[in-house]
C-alpha cells in the first residue's frame, strides 16, 4: 500500500513531507562532452559566425581560454551591470560588488565576459575588478552570449554562469531535441541569477534536485504537479506529491516510539 502526501520541495531539494533530499540532476560525462561540442560548433561556429564574432576574434578567444586554468564562475558583465538605467560609474560599481561577492565571499575564480566599451568605465573601479577577476572584452559589435556559453563549457561541468539572460536563442541553435533537453538541464543546474532591491543583492542559486518525477518502488517517488500558478522565468515548481509505502511509515513511527522516554504513570 502507498501513501500520497501533498508536499513542497525547496530549491535545496528537501521534501517537506518525508524530509529527504531529492536526487541531484547531474549530467553524465558523455552528456556534458556532447553538450560542450555542440555549443562550440553550433552556437559559436555555426552558420551565423560573422554575426556573433569574427574568425580572428574567435581564434584569440580560444587561445585565451587554453592558456588559463578553469574558472568557477563566468559572469555576463553587461547583463549583470545594466540592471536599470544607471551611469557607467554606477554600472561599474554594481559589477565590482558582484565580483567581490564571488571572489571574496565564495572564494571562486571569476571570469567576466564583457564588451570593449566597458574599458572606458571609471578606471579605479575597473582596476579593482581586474584585481579580483579575469576580464575578457569582446568587440562592441560582437554578441557576447556565445562567448559566455563557450567559456562556461570550456571551464568544465563545475562552472556556473551568472546572467539573467534566458539563452533561448542558443538552445534553438543546437537543432537536436536530445541536446536541447541536455542544455536545459545544464542551464537549470548551472545558471545563477542576480536581483537588486533597494541596493541589496540577492543571488538565486540553481535548484539542487531533479525537476522531473523520479524515485523507485523501494525508496518511494516524488512527482511534481501544477497548482495552476504560472511560473515566472527562473522560478521552479515547488508543489510535489510525496509517494511512500505505508510499511516504511509504520517502521519509522515504531523507531520514533522506541526513542521516546516512557510516559507511564
Amino acid at each position: 500500500q502507498w501513501q500520497v502526501m501533498f508536499s513542497e520541495v525547496s530549491r535545496q531539494g528537501t521534501c517537506s513531507s518525508c524530509m529527504r533530499k531529492l536526487e541531484q540532476d547531474v549530467l553524465t560525462a558523455e552528456e556534458f562532452a556532447e553538450l560542450r561540442s555542440a555549443v562550440l560548433n553550433s552556437v559559436m561556429k555555426g552558420f551565423d559566425l560573422f554575426i556573433n564574432t569574427t574568425p580572428e576574434e574567435l581564434s584569440a578567444f580560444e587561445s585565451f581560454m587554453r592558456k588559463r586554468d578553469p574558472y568557477d564562475v563566468v559572469l555576463d558583465g553587461l547583463n549583470v551591470a545594466m540592471q536599470g538605467t544607471r551611469t557607467p560609474k554606477e554600472r561599474a560599481m554594481i559589477l565590482l560588488k558582484v565580483v567581490e561577492h564571488y571572489a571574496k565571499l565564495e572564494g571562486k575564480r571569476v571570469l567576466v565576459i564583457g564588451r570593449k566599451h566597458m574599458m572606458s568605465w571609471p578606471r579605479n573601479t575597473m582596476q579593482r575588478i581586474n584585481g579580483l577577476a579575469t576580464c575578457y572584452f569582446t568587440e562592441d559589435i560582437s554578441e557576447d552570449d556565445p562567448f559566455l556559453l563557450c567559456a562556461a563549457v570550456l571551464c568544465g561541468p563545475h562552472a556556473v554562469v551568472v546572467s539573467r539572460d534566458l539563452l533561448r536563442n542558443h538552445n534553438f541553435k543546437l537543432k537536436n531535441v536530445g541536446l536541447n533537453s541536455v542544455f536545459q538541464r545544464w542551464q537549470k543546474s548551472h545558471q545563477e541569477v542576480l536581483f537588486w532591491n533597494y541596493g541589496k543583492m540577492t543571488i538565486l542559486k540553481p535548484p539542487q534536485h531533479r525537476l522531473v518525477a523520479h524515485g523507485s518502488d523501494r525508496e518511494g517517488w516524488h512527482i511534481p504537479y501544477s497548482d495552476g500558478v504560472e511560473l515566472q522565468p527562473y522560478e521552479i515548481r515547488r508543489t510535489w506529491l510525496c509517494v511512500r509505502r505505508m510499511a516504511d511509515d509504520n517502521k519509522q513511527l515504531g523507531a520514533r516510539r522506541k526513542l521516546l522516554p516512557s510516559t507511564d504513570r
